[in-house]
């Protein structure tokens, strides 16, 4: 993408739904916590549930770009987490 002839916007996605809530109980599994003995909900923050769930499409960049995901979303989080904590060293 950042070597394309032309300038353009494109998403990069998985096409997948994925909360919150995911990520951090993949992260804290890479890192062998329990998420539950760290994290507080606060109710005052927490959003009713809506009806819209947003999802990625990464159709123009498969198109245009012949770009396709090549790392599953729970080991593209698992690297994330390991390479933050490995930068706090």
């Amino acid at each position: 993408a950042l070597q394309h002839s032309t300038p353009d916007d494109y998403i990069f996605a998985t096409g997948q739904l994925h909360t919150v809530q995911d990520i951090i109980e993949i992260a804290f599994a890479a890192i062998g916590l329990d998420w539950h003995r760290h994290v507080k909900l606060d109710p005052n923050f927490l959003r009713p549930a809506e009806p819209l769930q947003l999802v990625g499409d990464a159709g123009k960049a498969r198109a245009v770009l012949r770009w396709m995901p090549k790392i599953p979303f729970s080991e593209l989080i698992q690297e994330m987490t390991l390479a933050e904590l490995d930068n706090l060293h």
